[in-house]
């Protein structure tokens, strides 16, 4: 009976580095979990601000789009114009 007595004692010292290591796991897997979560909010709080802006996008776009179709031949036509001037000296061309 003494013997247990003696190896118990000898082992305290063991048990308790164990369970402090076990502890110690048990804390970094926590802190884990709650990076994990603090990520997932992050990403959705992202997606809240980035998705209106992106569907504003969109609408600008489809608004402007047929803005720029309009307006591309005009600009083609007031380029071309400016060249001619351009290509015009004292009324006669070059």
């Amino acid at each position: 009976m003494l013997r247990w007595v003696i190896f118990g004692q000898g082992c305290m010292p063991v048990v308790q580095v164990w369970t402090r290591a076990v502890q110690g796991w048990v804390m970094c897997v926590q802190a884990s979990v709650i990076f994990v979560q603090v990520r997932v909010i992050a990403v959705q709080v992202w997606m809240i601000f980035v998705q209106p802006w992106t569907a504003a996008v969109h609408v600008c776009v489809f608004f402007v789009q047929p803005w720029m179709n309009f307006l591309q031949p005009l600009t083609n036509r007031l380029q071309r114009c400016m060249n001619g001037v351009q290509g015009w000296s004292g009324g006669l061309p070059l």
